[in-house]
C-alpha cells in the first residue's frame, strides 16, 4: 500500500503498477500517477470482505457473487459500509480511514445505545412485573379480589405465568359478602386441582363453611404401646384403646370438611324442605332427651339452641341430610386427619390437655373422678352431683380458634360425637379382636360434652348402631368431587 514516487513510476512505465492484484484499487490497476488514501481504503475493504466471506473480493466479482450471496446474515449497515469502501471511483469512497472508522464505530455506539435501551426496558418490565406480582399476591391474600383480578390480568399481559392464571381464576369465582369462595358441583374439582386451593369455601345448599385438608399422608391411629399407656392413665378395658392400633400411614387426596358440626338451624332447613323426621325421643322413657327434643308439630329445634350442634340424629339421619345437601359424611380417616394433621398430635390443638379449649365433661370433673366411664354411667354420676344442667352442648365455635384443629376445624374435641361414614372395623394388621367389629356398628369420633379428656383424644374411636339416637351424637359433612 506504499505510495511510490514519480521518479520510480517513470522507471516502471513498462511494467505493472506495484501492489497485490487481488487487493488493488481500480485506479491503482489503471496506473494512475498519484494515489489518494481511498486506494488504501479499497484494499482494506477487500480484506474485510474476505474476512466475512472466506473468498477474496476480486474472485467473488469474477463469479458475480455479492456479499449477501456468500454471507446472507451480514447486517444492512455493514453492507452499506463495504459498498462505499469498495466503490469503483475514489470520490465515492470514504474520504479517510478516520471517516471509515467513524462509520464502523457509529454502528457499535448505536448497538450499545440499543442494548442499553433494551436493558432499561427489561429492567422496567421486570420492576413492573414484580410490582404486579406483589400486588396480585397481596390482594388475593387479603381478599381484595377485584384488585387481584386487575393485577393478574396486567401480569399475564407481560408474562404467561401459572400463578397469575391461578389468581385470576380465583378472582373470577363467585364469593360470599365475607369473601369466601362459593363452591359448586361444577367448580369443585377445579378448585381442588389448583396448586393452592382456597383454604375455606362456602356451600350454598347447606349454608355451611368448609376447611381445606390438603392431599398427602398422615399417621392414623396409635401404637400398641401408646394404647397401653392410655389404659393405665384412664382405666377401663384395654380393648377400648387397642381398637385404634396399629398406627399406620394413610394417603388421602385433598378434600374439604365442615368447619363446624351441623347445627340445629342448618338441620331445620333440611327437615322443612324434605319433611324428614325431627330429632325427638319420648321424654317419658328418656328424661335426658327432653332439653334437645324438637317441636314436632312446628318442626322447630329447641329455642335458644339454634347455633348448637344438632343431636338426637342417627347415622341414617346424617346420611339423609348429606344427600339432600349434595355432601357426604367424612370417612374415619378423613375425620382423623382433619383433627390431627400430619404430626400425630393427641388433641386438635396439640399434645397437652387443656380444658379451656373444648367442651368436655372434664372441666366439671374433680381429679378423683378422672376414671374413664362408659357414657351412661358418667351421665348418671353427673346427675347425682347436680351437674346435668351445666354439662351440655355449646354453640359451635365457642372454643374457636384456640381449640381448632390444624386446618381450622372447630369442635373436633368434645361438644358432640360425630358420625363417620365407615363401619366400625379393625385397622389393617390389628391384634385387637372385638365382637363389635364388622358391619353392625358405625364409627363415631371426637368425644362429647359428656366425655372425659381421654375420650376426646383425636385417635379415640366410638361406635353405635346406625339407627341409634343420643343427646351427644351429631355429625359434620365432607365435600369432595366424588
Amino acid at each position: 500500500m506504499a505510495q511510490v514516487s514519480e521518479e520510480s513510476l517513470r522507471t516502471m512505465t513498462e511494467r505493472l503498477p506495484p501492489g497485490t492484484p487481488l487487493y488493488m484499487a481500480p485506479e491503482q490497476a489503471r496506473g494512475e500517477p498519484y494515489l489518494w488514501p481511498q486506494a488504501d481504503l479499497f484494499a482494506m475493504g477487500c480484506v474485510l470482505f474476505e474476512m466475512l466471506t472466506g473468498t477474496p473480493y476480486r474472485k467473488a466479482q469474477r463469479r458475480r457473487k455479492r456479499l449477501r450471496d456468500l454471507r446472507p446474515d451480514v447486517p444492512d449497515w455493514l453492507v452499506e459500509v463495504l459498498d462505499r469502501t469498495l466503490a469503483r471511483e475514489p470520490e465515492e469512497r470514504f474520504e479517510s480511514a478516520y471517516e471509515m472508522a467513524e462509520a464502523l464505530e457509529e454502528e457499535a455506539r448505536r448497538r450499545k445505545r440499543e442494548e442499553e435501551a433494551r436493558r432499561k426496558k427489561q429492567a422496567a418490565r421486570a420492576r413492573r412485573l414484580a410490582g404486579l406480582r406483589r400486588q396480585a399476591e397481596q390482594a388475593a391474600k387479603e381478599g381484595r379480589w377485584e384488585e387481584a383480578r386487575r393485577a393478574a390480568e396486567a401480569w399475564l399481559e407481560l408474562e404467561e405465568d401459572s400463578r397469575a392464571q391461578e389468581i385470576l381464576a380465583l378472582a373470577r369465582l363467585e364469593r360470599t359478602p365475607s369473601g369466601l369462595v362459593i363452591a359448586t358441583p361444577e367448580n369443585l374439582a377445579d378448585l381442588l386441582a389448583l396448586p393452592q386451593p382456597p383454604a375455606r369455601v362456602w356451600w350454598k345448599k347447606a349454608g355451611m363453611e368448609f376447611c381445606l385438608v390438603p392431599a398427602g399422608e398422615f399417621p392414623m391411629g396409635i401404637s400398641e404401646e401408646e394404647a397401653r399407656r392410655w389404659h393405665e392413665e384412664f382405666g377401663g378395658k384395654l380393648e377400648w384403646y387397642l381398637d385404634a392400633t396399629p398406627q399406620h400411614t394413610v394417603d388421602l387426596p385433598a378434600y374439604y370438611i365442615g368447619r363446624y358440626p351441623v347445627t340445629q338451624a342448618q338441620y331445620a332447613r333440611f327437615v322443612q324442605e324434605t319433611d324428614h323426621r325431627v330429632p325427638y325421643v319420648n321424654p317419658k322413657e328418656h328424661e335426658w332427651a327432653r332439653p334437645y327434643n324438637w317441636d314436632r308439630r312446628r318442626k322447630r329445634p329447641p329455642q335458644g339452641l339454634e347455633d348448637h350442634p344438632v343431636v338426637l340424629v342417627s347415622w341414617e339421619d346424617a346420611v339423609a341430610y348429606c344427600e339432600w345437601a349434595g355432601l357426604r359424611l367424612p370417612t374415619e380417616a378423613e375425620w382423623e386427619k382433619a383433627a390431627r394433621g400430619t404430626d400425630g398430635r393427641l388433641y386438635p390443638w396439640g399434645n397437652e390437655w387443656d380444658r379451656r379449649r373444648c367442651n368436655s365433661a372434664e372441666k366439671w370433673a374433680g381429679r378423683a373422678l378422672r376414671t374413664y366411664y362408659e357414657w351412661g354411667k358418667w351421665v348418671l354420676e353427673m346427675g347425682e352431683k347436680g351437674w346435668g344442667d351445666r354439662v351440655r352442648t355449646t354453640p359451635v365455635g365457642a372454643y374457636s380458634p384456640k381449640g381448632d384443629g390444624p386446618y381450622g376445624c372447630a369442635d373436633m374435641a368434645g361438644n358432640v360425637l360425630e358420625w363417620c361414614a365407615d363401619w366400625y372395623k379393625g385397622y389393617p394388621h390389628t391384634t385387637c379382636q372385638r365382637i363389635e367389629f364388622g358391619e353392625t356398628y358405625r364409627v363415631l369420633r371426637g368425644g362429647s360434652w359428656g366425655t372425659l379428656h381421654g375420650g376426646v383424644r383425636s385417635a379415640s374411636r366410638d361406635w353405635d348402631p346406625p339407627d341409634y339416637l343420643s343427646v351427644d351424637y351429631g355429625f359434620r359433612c365432607c365435600l369432595s368431587p366424588t
